[in-house]
């Protein structure tokens, strides 16, 4: 899947609608990239995109069903994710990694994704 990866929240990196983008771990410039949008046809949600330059709200390729959490370690397992064409593409599984340098640096160069320490 597109989501799986370590994704970190810098508090000096960009904020949307006063929310922190989550960065691929060791990717930070092509990877992928979670970012709040304020206003996605009149509804706010959690997009996901790909490159640092990308905008929550105009180059998503994934977004959460309608919500207000602050973090997007927020959002509840039964949190439904659409494609840009409006297709459900499922749930995902967020967890809070405790300690980054063992279970994300050391894990990216892992060649199964499944092995990874965060499946989003």
């Amino acid at each position: 899947a597109i989501f799986n990866g370590c994704y970190g929240a810098d508090r000096k990196g960009p904020k949307y609608d006063r929310r922190l983008a989550y960065m691929q771990s060791g990717f930070e410039e092509t990877g992928g990239k979670f970012g709040f949008c304020g206003d996605l046809g009149g509804e706010q949600a959690w997009t996901f995109s790909l490159g640092s330059a990308s905008v929550p709200c105009r180059d998503w390729t994934g977004r959460s069903s309608p919500t207000t959490t602050f973090s997007v370690l927020d959002l509840s397992e039964n949190t439904q994710w659409f494609s840009t064409d409006g297709v459900l593409l499922g749930n995902l599984q967020i967890s809070r990694v405790l300690n980054p340098t063992s279970e994300c640096e050391i894990r990216l160069t892992v060649d199964k994704p499944e092995e990874l320490c965060e499946q989003l």
